[in-house]
């Protein structure tokens, strides 16, 4: 009988008319909700498989965001803007398995139907954090953000509150030599290169001067 009984499968499932199914091929009988229930299964298992570093776009093609995404979406005449959570810079965030990614990169790939190349960033053209509406995002490198930002004339040499326009080693800060953290923190590249430059020097230095493994045996002797 193949586990089949007279009124319900192995599993206790009902056999009625909407509830049973034919093979094609041998003509056998099975059970909708038994397959339903297998396939909810096998989804499952290939949803947990999945790593928090996995690349968004895998993420975004397993994983059906539309009930978590697009009700936490406000469309004006202009701008999509995001109601849900955001970061301390201002942009929205989901959280797709365990893991935080922004929404407007979500946006324009689910609107493009592939990844963001690496490298790249979802840039907004209307300079709207939470905008997440695709006509307003265009991918570019860090330099092109930067440059689409001093056009607008939101770049160039901004001079704080209390008016200092170089950094503490005397380097002014221009739109080549400023690397903004947020919108209101910014570093010196020239000083984070020489930090960097002199602790290499350091690392080979110590390198060189570490003794080699005979006259460490020779000193312990």
């Amino acid at each position: 009988m193949n586990g089949w009984r007279r009124d319900h499968c192995y599993k206790g499932h009902p056999l009625t008319e909407e509830n049973v199914g034919r093979v094609q091929t041998s003509g056998m009988r099975y059970c909708r909700e038994c397959k339903r229930l297998r396939e909810g299964s096998v989804k499952r298992r290939t949803r947990s498989s999945l790593s928090p570093s996995a690349p968004e776009w895998s993420l975004i093609q397993v994983i059906d965001l539309s009930a978590r995404f697009w009700p936490r979406i406000n469309k004006t005449a202009t701008c999509w803007l995001w109601t849900g959570s955001k970061n301390r810079s201002g942009y929205g965030h989901l959280k797709v398995c365990r893991r935080y990614v922004a929404v407007h990169r979500i946006s324009w790939q689910i609107a493009n139907g592939k990844a963001i190349p690496d490298g790249l960033l979802a840039c907004h053209h209307c300079d709207t954090p939470l905008c997440v509406n695709p006509e307003h995002l265009f991918l570019g490198t860090h330099t092109d953000n930067m440059r689409d930002m001093h056009a607008k004339g939101r770049g160039g040499v901004r001079v704080r509150r209390d008016g200092v326009s170089a950094c503490r080693r005397g380097h002014v800060f221009t739109p080549g030599t400023t690397y903004w953290n947020t919108p209101s923190k910014r570093a010196c590249r020239i000083c984070i290169r020489l930090r960097k430059q002199t602790t290499y020097r350091t690392q080979q230095q110590a390198r060189i001067n570490q003794p080699s493994k005979a006259e460490q045996a020779a000193v312990q002797s």
